[in-house]
């Protein structure tokens, strides 16, 4: 049993039994045992880029129905006891994996364990099982991992007891190379396209202003106002050199004082406008 204190508690990405929704967030956004168990050819990186980014629709069928049946069975026949824990690795926290079950041993080495069901006897691991059974192994660092299967017959009643065998870190090492090589290169696909879909989403700048060369040349100063006195018949201007108007009148042999009507005050009138609005 993981003791509480164990550093591989602290490599704890999300639980399944306890945040199910955190756990199938956290799939698309890590390389899990589950994926590198595709992973058979560096020809195809492409493809399983495009797979990870592409939103999965698989909630589960017949066969997922039956693991989750009898998987207990299958873990309680091993020993160990049954994770539902995704883990990441140590270095590359990209790397996870949820293994079927895990404990760590007195000595302090950790043992994973997988179950499976079969619907035909079988000797063993097929290749995309030994694929997840080694990447598993090297996420957790664990020695050894504890394979277990359950033979069905064609009414999905068990044939017998589970079988396990144990498959050692050292005798995956020729399976775990490759594989661990197309996981690296799809992680760092997949951190480039993160790159490029976070730039995306940020608010673009707006355009500058386009610039004419030569400058356009400075508007020209209004002209300065100049106010004249109007009357109503029209602007009359007033020279010191002109003879003032007389206010008496010659009416026979004397002299008779005509009187004047008042003056009427100019009005003043400007001769500046507006400069019309530049277009």
């Amino acid at each position: 049993m993981i003791s509480i204190d164990h550093p591989l508690l602290s490599r704890v990405v999300a639980d399944q039994a306890v945040d199910p929704a955190g756990w199938m967030a956290a799939r698309p956004t890590h390389i899990g045992a589950s994926d590198a168990a595709k992973y058979a050819k560096r020809t195809s990186v492409e493809a399983y880029v495009r797979a990870k980014l592409t939103p999965s629709t698989f909630t589960g069928n017949e066969a997922t129905a039956h693991g989750h049946l009898f998987e207990p069975a299958i873990v309680g026949f091993m020993g160990i006891p049954h994770n539902t824990r995704m883990f990441h690795h140590p270095e590359f926290e990209v790397f996870t994996a949820t293994p079927d079950a895990i404990d760590v041993l007195a000595d302090g080495s950790i043992v994973n364990g997988e179950a499976k069901l079969k619907h035909r006897p079988v000797d063993g691991p097929t290749p995309v099982e030994f694929r997840q059974v080694a990447f598993a192994q090297y996420v957790t660092g664990a020695a050894y991992t504890k394979w277990a299967w359950l033979v069905l017959d064609e009414n999905d009643r068990p044939t017998g007891d589970p079988q396990v065998i144990l498959l050692d870190s050292h005798d995956l090492a020729d399976v775990l190379g490759p594989v661990l090589e197309i996981a690296h290169l799809v992680a760092d696909a997949l951190r480039a396209a993160a790159a490029i879909l976070k730039e995306a989403s940020l608010p673009t700048p707006p355009p500058a202003a386009p610039r004419s060369w030569p400058p356009s040349p400075a508007a020209p100063a209004s002209p300065p106002c100049h106010r004249t006195a109007t009357s109503p018949s029209g602007p009359r201007s007033r020279s010191s050199s002109s003879p003032r108007r007389d206010s008496s009148l010659r009416s026979g042999g004397g002299l008779r004082r005509v009187r004047q009507s008042p003056r009427r005050r100019p009005s003043s009138r400007s001769s500046c406008r507006s400069p019309a609005p530049r277009a």
